[in-house]
């Protein structure tokens, strides 16, 4: 059966909600392997399906004092531009809902980097990154970070070594994000890439459930996938992934 066909009888049509694309000159990654484990997909399902899937978050303007980058280099990850770090920042806030400023004066990104902020109107400037609770696990009480110095936290052990500090990816950004509905559900589509493959994070949300799952371009073995999330990868560039992709879910050959 020819390709066309396949993908008629395989796919259905969706409703396109929004679609980023090519969103960061430097979405890039290293490894995309790494993704997983950066975001702790295995342990923390419900955190990435909550950012996915929220519907909107404060549409403020992040900026970022001197010593909070001072902090960020020392307990984050190495970054060399701070207006590059505050770019980051407030897409990661405006378009991808992955930052959560979960008190009035405590702000966590990805579930995991701690930072501290003033707002005043709809400007919110981060004064000091505290670091990362996946590496210094007492930060997971950030609640009790009011208790210590906010700004002059020298005192405060959380520094990273170097080399450690240059193994930890700054922030993942997509490649590409579809935000699309079919009959039934809600879906939430990013890509990562590295120049070898692409991993794709897919949220579903319906009227029973929420989940979480993901694969990688060059390896679709075992990969079941919806009919409409097949359209959404198609419209995103990647019809020979999705023509693979069904020879490999119903056994098909050439």
């Amino acid at each position: 059966m020819e390709q066309r066909k396949l993908l008629r009888k395989y796919t259905k049509s969706i409703q396109v909600l929004q679609y980023f694309k090519n969103i960061q000159q430097d979405a890039l990654i290293k490894d995309v392997r790494e993704i997983p484990e950066i975001f702790h997909l295995d342990h923390f399902q419900n955190y990435y399906v909550h950012s996915a899937l929220k519907k909107e978050n404060p549409n403020v303007e992040i900026s970022i004092s001197d010593h909070a980058f001072a902090r960020w280099n020392e307990r984050v990850s190495t970054e060399s531009n701070i207006t590059e770090l505050t770019n980051k920042l407030n897409y990661l806030n405006q378009s991808l809902s992955r930052i959560d400023f979960a008190t009035p004066s405590v702000g966590v990104i990805d579930n995991d980097i701690v930072f501290t902020y003033v707002q005043l109107d709809l400007s919110v400037i981060v004064t000091t990154f505290y670091g990362r609770i996946s590496q210094k696990h007492v930060l997971a009480n950030f609640e009790n970070l009011q208790h210590f110095n906010m700004i002059e936290d020298d005192s405060v052990d959380l520094q990273l070594n170097d080399e450690l500090l240059d193994k930890l990816v700054t922030l993942p950004l997509p490649a590409q994000r579809m935000i699309f509905k079919g009959s039934q559900a809600r879906y939430v589509l990013d890509e990562f890439r590295d120049v070898h493959r692409s991993l794709f994070i897919l949220t579903v949300e319906s009227s029973t459930k929420k989940q979480l799952k993901f694969f990688y371009s060059d390896r679709l073995q075992n990969v079941e996938l919806e009919h409409s999330v097949r359209k959404a990868l198609t419209i995103m560039g990647h019809e020979a992934l999705v023509f693979k992709q069904i020879e490999e879910q119903y056994s098909l050959t050439h």
